[in-house]
């Protein structure tokens, strides 16, 4: 929701420098299927119906649908008329009479279709989506692909909370198979309900302390009212920010899954409270929040050119539904039989990871929690946007002709870019004749979906990217943040604009620029503040800087700058760096300097041999780019790209890779590094500059930030001793401090993360003797030991343990019992093509290990692997994302295990404390071209335990050369788990799998830690023997059986 628009007065505008990357979307995940030939549309096909049209956008200087424009630009509506019985009608533009805000407008043109085909979206809400909903939904446009992609382009997206993009077709089959998979999938969770649900069983408990007073249960109401407000409000502001992002000519149509929500939930609460408690909730202004919120969303979809078309699929009362079960996946050749989804049968059952979920409501002896008028703003929503609600398939399929058979109406619209959305209204002089048409206008990104991307960009999404490279800087006196008050200061904010011009970017002589400015208050609410800075010319400029004085309340979090180009709709934006700037140890530092080079991501995740990498240059001086592996040079490129072919050598390991870029006369312009096959390795910080430890004067210190993966950075302090001199949020990590001359101290650089973990480096500058580095290697073993039953020993002492390297008995440093430690794990999962009838046993299995194995401190990862791995889920400590993405597997492919394994290892690389990886597959690997040495090589090296579960499947007698290919994998893959402590298990059926998860979470449970500083003889790279002994007789310890030095 967008708050408290004021206009900020400028102090100044200066010039100065760089270029804009080309617009793309965040798209994780996405699968681009080739677009097969459409027939023609009924429209396209009589071009006398366009001539009319054709001439009037001539005449206008562009047309928009939603998109920025210039003033005084042609407006396109697309428009639908029935009559009264609801069938199609024709119609002529002088049937019709247009008003905006009031006033009358000409009416250029109209003819049959419009000007571009339409894009597209099926946007599957997961939270406001039951699982009914959800799976009906996908169900219904399933069988309606054809006709959709006959439409034009589609999009799936799933938002689940955030939208994520996981297809774009033209291919009606490709997309039949999608969402057929999405409707056998359990992803619809109505949030809502289950929220109700909660709230119910307090006000209602089955057993111990009676029912809640009046005023404690009004409490509870109103609390669960502002959890309801924060989950509708948090899905609308993903959904604004993701449509801002919409580019391209067409009409664009919005088919939204979901069930809505309730205007007034206050009406379902009073159902189940006393008259009393009823009495004091009937007043909550509940109704006018969740009012203004759906105004901003209706009105700002509907302005940017969206038809909204709800599609619920379910009935209009929505309660507690029980998901449910794929219990039969026959193979992709058996023949079709029915249903939407051939070959997918179902049946009631609970929520796979849901635990009891399905059940509570029935076990608990509750009335179903339920939503009361959920459709009405669903219906509101489609009706600002020209849309209609579609609650069945037989809807949907009626709604595609006359999509189809809509028209295009163009006026020229007298709104200036940058001004608030206007409202239309079209009406029909024929009697009998209803319109359907959005009923808002604006030609620049209306303010809702601005404060959408400010809210993004304040919870540290480093995803956003709208062409436009933006850097800022906010300079505040500290004394005031002392006293509690309002933080004042200047504000400068850079815009880089010098590649503008050779991209062949239209309008830079005249750009209208909306620069808007924004916080978090401390109730959650974003403040935001715009200023337009018109007929900017920015062809001679490297950079356009806009600054001006600014204050905010001391409790405000992030501040945020975004500027626009409104003639485009080109936009960019930055966390401002806070500068203590009254502070003696803080110089005046300019802003950050715009990158100059990238490197870009090859293709493939695990990364040995000779690999071509290239670069994205964005400095026109670059004249030559060096390659440098690990610090050493390797190549070099004198014309763009700037490619090389690197060694990256046989093995896998992580390898740093370095690009600087140079001028012609040799000078550094810039130079970026990536980590290469670096997995997900923990918080890392490290001071790079200065290098010299004697300094004075203005000095740049420069600090390198390595964060996990599934983990955010929150924000990098710099300390001077033990005063905070400036605060970073997005690299480069740099700035510029004033030692005082010969004075000893010590700079401190600390990094925080959105989960609260911290790390930091120090570097002492002029102190009495040089800085000295001890290298002391402490090794560390995790050890499981075992009687003759196999059953995990507990209780044994530090005495009861010998360990040698190398035949030389080690004292035992550290030990402790290691069971509750932290612990990562990842889960490794076959979903190859035999995987098909199997998966979802196995994934419920897995789910129940990590649900009973998860512990509070301990993280997780996924790996999906058919005919090649793929990272499911990053490391997180989020178990609810863990499952659904186990939960989300598919069959397909062939089995590559060994490579499967190397990429899950390479992900554990540089997670600190304990480590496992846990593997699924039914069978033997199938990949001829991975070898099994380097698989064996990097996990001895890692020393990460491997337990490794394999569905046994016997040869049969007559087919010896199967039942040798059966032995020789068992004994690689006995070699492999016996170098590092791992086990084999094997499966005989699907029961017996929670049993061998259950044995797995009692090892990891019993494990020992011992530690050792090594006496050893010998430098490094060699190969160091472990052994393990116990005193006891009859047990068996089990750990990595050495490690690289």
């Amino acid at each position: 929701m967008i708050e408290g628009i004021v206009l900020l007065r400028r102090r100044s505008i200066q010039p100065k420098r760089q270029v804009a990357a080309p617009f793309s979307r965040p798209e994780e995940g996405l699968v681009r299927s080739s677009q097969r030939p459409r027939a023609t549309s009924r429209a396209a096909s009589r071009p006398g119906s366009w001539r009319a049209l054709v001439v009037a956008l001539l005449l206008a200087p562009a047309a928009a649908t939603g998109d920025a424009a210039g003033a005084g630009d042609a407006v396109e509506l697309w428009l639908e008329a029935r009559d009264a019985r609801g069938r199609p009608t024709t119609i002529a533009a002088g049937d019709l009479e247009l008003y905006e805000a009031g006033r009358p407008v000409e009416i250029l043109a109209l003819a049959p279709g419009p000007q571009a085909p339409p894009r597209i979206t099926l946007y599957f809400d997961a939270v406001l989506a039951g699982p009914g909903t959800y799976r009906r939904g996908a169900d219904a446009l399933a069988a309606a692909a054809d006709e959709l992609t006959g439409l034009g382009e589609v999009e799936v997206v799933i938002a689940d909370p955030e939208p994520r993009s996981v297809l774009v077709t033209g291919d009606g089959l490709a997309l039949a198979e999608r969402l057929g998979w999405l409707g056998a999938s359990d992803r619809g969770r109505q949030a809502l309900v289950t929220l109700r649900q909660r709230t119910l069983r307090s006000l209602r408990p089955r057993a111990g302390p009676s029912p809640p007073a009046a005023a404690e249960a009004a409490e509870l109401v109103r609390r669960a009212i502002d959890e309801e407000l924060e989950i509708v409000a948090g899905q609308q502001q993903h959904l604004l920010a993701w449509a801002a992002e919409a580019r391209g000519d067409g009409p664009r149509v919005l088919v939204l899954v979901a069930d809505g929500y309730d205007l007034d939930p206050t009406a379902f609460y009073r159902q189940h409270l006393t008259a009393e408690a009823a009495e004091l909730v009937a007043g909550e202004p509940a109704t006018w929040r969740f009012e203004r919120g759906l105004e901003e969303t209706a009105r700002a979809l509907a302005a940017s050119g969206w038809t909204v078309l709800p599609l619920v699929a379910g009935a209009s009362a929505i309660a507690v539904e029980r998901p449910e079960e794929i219990i039969e996946r026959p193979s992709p050749a058996d023949p079709p039989r029915s249903g939407i989804f051939p070959g997918v049968v179902r049946r009631p059952h609970v929520t796979i990871g849901g635990g009891k979920k399905g059940q509570e409501a029935a076990e608990d002896d509750l009335p179903p929690a339920s939503l009361v008028e959920p459709q009405e703003p669903l219906k509101r929503l489609a009706a600002a946007s020209g849309g209609e609600v579609l609650g069945s398939a037989d809807g949907l399929r009626q709604l595609i002709p006359r999509l189809a058979g809509r028209y295009a109406l163009v006026y020229r619209s007298s709104l200036a870019a940058g001004a608030e959305p206007r409202p239309l209204e079209l009406r029909s002089r024929r009697p009998g004749v209803e319109l359907r048409a959005r009923r808002w206008v604006s030609r620049s990104t209306p303010p809702p979906m601005v404060a959408a991307r400010l809210r993004r960009l304040l919870a540290g999404d480093d995803q956003l990217d709208g062409g436009f490279d933006v850097a800022a800087v906010w300079r505040v006196t500290a004394a005031q943040e002392a006293a509690g008050e309002a933080l004042e200061g200047e504000l400068e904010a850079r815009l880089s604009v010098a590649e503008l011009a050779a991209a062949e970017v239209t309008g830079l002589e005249r750009a209208d620029l909306r620069v808007t400015i924004g916080w978090q208050r401390a109730d959650g609410s974003v403040e935001t503040r715009h200023e337009i800075e018109r007929g900017q010319d920015l062809r001679a400029l490297a950079d356009w800087r806009y600054s001006t004085s600014l204050a905010v309340p001391a409790d405000a979090g992030e501040l945020a700058v975004l500027i626009e180009n409104l003639a485009d709709g080109r936009w960019g934006g930055a966390l401002a760096a806070i500068v203590r700037a009254d502070r003696a140890g803080v110089a005046a530092a300019d802003l950050p300097q715009p990158a100059v080079i990238e490197i870009l991501p090859p293709d493939e995740e695990l990364l040995r041999g000779r690999v071509r990498f290239t670069t994205r240059v964005l400095d026109r001086r670059v004249a030559r780019v060096s390659f440098l592996l690990d610090d050493e040079p390797v190549a070099e490129a004198t014309e763009r790209p700037f490619s090389a072919r690197i060694d990256l050598g046989r093995s896998l390991r992580r390898r740093d890779l370095t690009v600087v870029a140079y001028d012609a006369a040799g000078a550094e312009l810039g130079r970026n590094t990536v980590i290469l096959n670096g997995g997900g390795g923990g918080l890392d910080v490290r001071i790079v500059s200065p290098e010299e430890r004697r300094v004075s004067g203005p000095v740049d210190v420069e600090a390198a930030i390595s964060v996990p993966l599934e983990r955010r950075l929150d924000r990098v302090l710099f300390f001077w001793n033990n005063e905070q001199l400036a605060t970073l949020f997005a690299p480069p990590f740099r700035q510029r401090l004033v030692i005082p001359d010969g004075q000893p101290g010590y700079v401190r650089v600390v990094a925080m993360l959105d989960d609260g973990s911290v790390a930091e480096d120090v570097v002492f500058l002029n102190g009495p003797q040089a800085s000295e580095r001890l290298d002391v290697d402490l090794v560390e073993l995790y050890v499981v030991v075992t009687d003759e039953a196999g059953r995990p020993v507990h209780g044994l002492q530090k005495d009861d343990f010998t360990v040698r390297e190398d035949g030389v008995e080690q004292q035992i440093a550290a030990f402790s019992d290691a069971g509750d430690l932290p612990l990562t794990i990842g889960m490794a999962i076959d979903s190859s093509a035999s995987m098909f009838v199997k998966l979802p046993a196995v994934q419920r299995a897995a789910v129940r290990f990590l649900e009973s194995t998860f512990g509070a401190n301990d993280r997780a990862f996924v790996v999906d692997f058919d005919s090649r791995p793929r990272l499911a889920r990053g490391t997180t400590g989020e178990l609810d994302r863990v499952v659904r993405a186990i939960n989300d597997l598919e069959a397909d492919g062939r089995t590559a295990l060994w490579e499967s394994i190397v990429f899950s290892l390479v992900q554990l690389q540089g997670v600190r404390g304990r480590k496992a990886l846990v593997v699924f597959s039914d069978g033997a690997d199938e990949d001829d071209e991975f070898p099994y040495r380097a698989c064996l090589k990097l996990a001895r090296r890692m020393g990460v335990p491997i337990y490794l579960i394999l569905m046994k499947r016997e040869p049969k007698k007559e087919n010896l050369g199967l039942a040798l290919l059966t032995r020789s994998f068992t004994a690689r893959a006995q070699k492999l788990v016996d170098a590092v402590g791992g086990r084999i298990y094997y499966a005989k059926d699907y029961p017996s799998l929670d049993e061998v998860y259950a044995e797995i979470e009692r090892e990891l449970r019993s494990q020992y830690l011992l530690a050792y500083y090594p006496q050893r003889s010998g430098g490094r790279g060699l190969w160091r023997d472990v052994d393990v002994v116990v005193a006891r007789k009859g047990l068996r310890p089990r750990t990595l059986a050495g490690y690289w030095q």
